[in-house]
């Protein structure tokens, strides 16, 4: 992979793990919270649907891993720790996932995916692939992501569909990059989060109308969670 672009990537997030450890904890914990609960209710949506008999014996791959809080999801639902993997460019993530969540598999990643074909019957990735501004590399991680997918399994992908101006490190997935990174796939997609901005000021003060924003009004919406199988599925 593009190694200028890995390092650049590195450099944001170190810089990203010290204002969140001076900032958001508190600031932002309402948010956060009202967050991860919708993204969470989708995600089960997809995994019901993919996943009927449920996730007990499923292997799993969150790609850009952070502190392991999805693979932490996964194992509350059912899934056994030793079939959760998780990898991250972030040494202090990867050591911090690894403190909070014994008995899964993290490494500190490079910038390539060091696993067998079709190793996973699941594979996540959330706001990944807006952190990649080389083309180049998000092509290679999709390639890799779609070679360790068992033919059966399915690929997770959570992200901006809409570019910050206050954040030129980032840059939006649309559904057209979905369909040109995974060819000849199935790919369904839902809109999630009300947006940042507007959470953060309502979901302190109110996190029953922070979730009716959300619902009733789709273009308040800023990010989208995809679900992706093989075509022959």
């Amino acid at each position: 992979m593009n190694e200028n672009e890995v390092t650049r990537i590195q450099h944001v997030y170190n810089e990203r793990n010290a204002r969140l450890n001076r900032e958001y904890n508190l600031l932002f914990s309402a948010n956060t919270h009202l967050g991860r609960y919708t993204l969470d209710l989708k995600l089960c949506s997809f995994l019901i649907k993919h996943f009927p008999d449920g996730v007990e014996h499923i292997k799993a791959l969150d790609v850009g891993c952070g502190v392991g809080n999805l693979l932490q999801f996964l194992n509350n639902i059912g899934a056994q720790t030793n079939n959760l993997y998780g990898i991250d460019l972030s040494e202090y993530r990867v050591l911090e996932a690894k403190n909070r969540n014994s008995g899964m598999n993290f490494e500190i990643g490079t910038g390539d995916l060091p696993y067998e074909k079709k190793s996973f019957d699941l594979i996540t990735a959330m706001t990944v692939f807006t952190s990649i501004l080389s083309n180049e590399m998000r092509v290679g991680l999709a390639q890799e992501m779609s070679n360790a997918l068992k033919e059966d399994g399915c690929i997770l992908i959570y992200d901006f569909k809409y570019n910050n101006p206050n954040n030129s490190d980032v840059r939006a997935l649309s559904y057209n990059d979905i369909t040109r990174l995974f060819p000849n796939c199935s790919i369904r997609r839902k809109s999630v989060t009300l947006a940042p901005p507007i959470a953060r000021r309502v979901a302190n003060k109110s996190i029953f109308l922070a979730l009716l924003l959300e619902k009733f009004f789709p273009f308040l919406r800023t990010h989208n969670l995809y679900y992706i199988t093989k075509s022959n599925l």
